[in-house]
């Protein structure tokens, strides 16, 4: 799988992303990533290849054979919304033949340039949390939270996407198809990194060719319990991303 992602100072994302879908069974993580995040994630994580890019000067060719290798891609996690962010997002959608999963700043890019959605040459899932969702459809976040199920359901139908929309009960809807409500997780899931953690497991399964129609919901089931296990170890208030990671073994030895 592909990890596109990071920037300076924001080595943290695709480092869970990689870590997560390390630990869910992918045989083989690739993170693109700015220079500057090229030696702290070897040392965090050296089972990861790796191709450092330099900023505002993106190898397309480069990019393009990562794609071609790729049998995933996650696109976004700590990316931040730049003129890069843009250039790669909008080459992956518009080349990209595999399930490509877009997070975090990916997310907040496509919000000027929804139209990019419609070029997609491939299966694609978004994965907002409720402030992403907000800037996406132009709605207050409360709306948004007391129509949960029918928002997620009308993003995935009109930009014909897999939406995992994240808050206390995540809804995953596949277009003119299933609407899941999640029951596992946590309140201490609500800390820096697990969204992140969720996109690795997702992509992780996603490798081991599980369609993404069941990967979604099905990955998002066990960041829930993994989150589970985790809280009962330690508690809900310090609960981190790296302990959802660590809980995934036993939640996959059941």
């Amino acid at each position: 799988m592909l990890i596109i992602a990071g920037s300076e100072n924001m080595s943290g994302a695709a480092y869970f992303s990689a870590k997560a879908a390390y630990k869910t069974g992918a045989g083989l993580v690739h993170i693109y990533t700015p220079m500057c995040n090229r030696d702290i994630l070897l040392t965090q994580i050296p089972e990861v290849l790796l191709t450092p890019f330099i900023t505002n000067k993106i190898d397309i060719k480069k990019l393009d054979e990562l794609i071609n290798w790729a049998s995933v891609i996650v696109i976004g996690p700590g990316m931040g919304v730049s003129d890069d962010t843009h250039k790669i997002l909008s080459y992956v959608l518009q080349h990209a033949r595999i399930p490509v999963i877009i997070d975090a700043d990916g997310l907040n890019t496509l919000v000027p340039n929804l139209r990019l959605l419609k070029q997609a040459q491939s299966t694609i899932i978004v994965t907002p949390h409720l402030g992403e969702m907000a800037r996406l459809v132009k709605q207050p976040i409360e709306t948004i939270k007391n129509n949960l199920v029918d928002t997620a359901k009308k993003f995935a139908q009109d930009y014909n996407v897999i939406c995992v929309l994240k808050d206390a009960k995540t809804i995953v809807t596949i277009p003119e198809q299933t609407t899941y409500i999640n029951q596992s997780g946590n309140c201490g899931m609500a800390t820096g990194g697990a969204g992140d953690v969720l996109t690795g497991i997702m992509a992780g399964l996603i490798a081991q060719h599980l369609p993404p129609s069941k990967a979604a919901p099905v990955s998002v089931y066990l960041h829930g319990l993994a989150g589970d296990i985790a809280s009962k170890k330690l508690n809900k208030y310090s609960l981190l991303a790296s302990d959802i990671i660590d809980s995934l073994n036993e939640v996959l030895s059941v």
